[in-house]
């Protein structure tokens, strides 16, 4: 039937009416975007976006490397550390027990501020020695001494005194350019202070970052990693459910660590490397760290560690060791006093320079205990 007068034939809606009338479209046209965009109907957009990402997140399924990144965590998680007090005095309420095993996983944070303590220490030593070497105090005195003739020395003559002592300090007093000269002169003398601190800094700023980065570098004082180790709980207990590594680490300390407890505080440690020598089938021992709490050094519990070393790897029948070596600076005159009496001699001397060994004389010492030399 055709269409009346002012009628005109039926035809397939706009896009625009077919969104508001609900009716499907077959095929979205090129410019389907930018028309929503023309007729402020973004949201349909979204809307329409919104479904795969429904779906998407529905559908994930949660894979089984979640747990065991988890578990990986956990496994690293330090157990809980015995504190090493070292600003502290040892807690008095602790039962006054002392007794000497290998370090523990629950005493690796103690042995690490030990072992950090200890070198801060051997940097106090340091500074004690330069201060008191003849170089640098004949340097410092002569300065001194070129700086107050300079300024003041002008002022000290019989003329000054020749009423007496007394009349003449106060003449001294009295006299404006001597009390300027003299302030000039406390002024050099602080400069020259300072500049000396500076450089006793600059020295020994090799020692304080040997101090700093104790916990980047276990592995060169312990063999191993000690985040690895510290994280094993019971090992005495459960040692058999350990896996391989694990058990390694421990055989590892139990091989080759020694440390003191008293008042189930950690006081002194040891820990040494294995390795073949070079001459036979024997082993050669390095004692790569070593530390002892300040209060308890003049206690020779560093004596008492090398004793321990001793009965391991020398008294010993099934022991294999050829000889046992530790580097210490010439300035430990302490801890070196101990090693001559334990046995050690000085087998090698390594340079620091010009300036520490030439003008100060300061070297860094190797010395050696040879299993073979004394008959126990």
């Amino acid at each position: 039937m055709p269409p009346k007068k002012g009628q005109f034939p039926e035809r397939p809606p706009t896009l625009a009416e077919a969104l508001y009338q609900g009716k499907e479209i077959g095929t979205k046209p090129d410019n389907y975007e930018q028309i929503l965009k023309d007729l402020n109907l973004d949201a349909l957009k979204k809307q329409e976006q919104k479904e795969p990402e429904k779906k998407v997140e529905t559908t994930k399924v949660v894979t089984s490397t979640k747990p065991k990144q988890a578990k990986k965590e956990t496994s690293l998680k330090a157990v809980k550390q015995l504190d090493a007090h070292i600003d502290a005095p040892i807690p008095a309420e602790a039962p006054p027990s002392i007794n000497s095993t290998y370090i523990l996983p629950t005493e690796c944070e103690a042995v690490t501020n030990l072992q950090m303590d200890y070198l801060l220490n051997r940097k106090s030593a340091f500074i004690r020695s330069v201060i008191s070497s003849r170089v640098f105090s004949s340097l410092g005195f002569g300065l001194f001494t070129m700086i107050a003739y300079y300024k003041v020395g002008d002022y000290f003559t019989e003329y000054t005194f020749k009423k007496g002592t007394w009349n003449g300090v106060k003449s001294l007093y009295k006299n404006g350019y001597f009390i300027d000269d003299a302030i000039t002169m406390l002024f050099m003398i602080a400069m020259l202070v300072a500049t000396f601190f500076t450089f006793l800094k600059f020295l020994s700023n090799p020692l304080q970052q040997e101090a700093d980065t104790v916990p980047k570098n276990f592995e060169k004082y312990f063999g191993i990693d000690l985040n690895k180790y510290a994280a094993l709980s019971d090992v005495e207990k459960n040692y058999n459910k350990l896996n391989k590594a694990d058990k390694d680490l421990v055989k590892h300390m139990k091989d080759n660590t020694f440390c003191i407890v008293y008042r189930d505080v950690p006081v002194a440690f040891l820990a040494c490397k294995q390795k073949k020598s070079t001459s036979d089938d024997k082993v050669d021992v390095e004692i790569s760290a070593y530390a002892v709490r300040r209060v308890y050094v003049k206690a020779e519990l560093f004596k008492d560690l090398i004793s321990m070393v001793f009965k391991k790897f020398v008294t010993n029948e099934k022991s294999n060791v050829n000889q046992i070596s530790v580097d210490v600076y010439n300035f430990e005159t302490f801890d070196i006093n101990i090693l001559k009496r334990a046995g050690f001699y000085r087998q090698k001397r390594h340079s620091l320079g010009f300036l520490l060994t030439s003008v100060l004389g300061m070297t860094k010492d190797t010395y050696v205990f040879e299993s073979e030399s004394i008959e126990f």
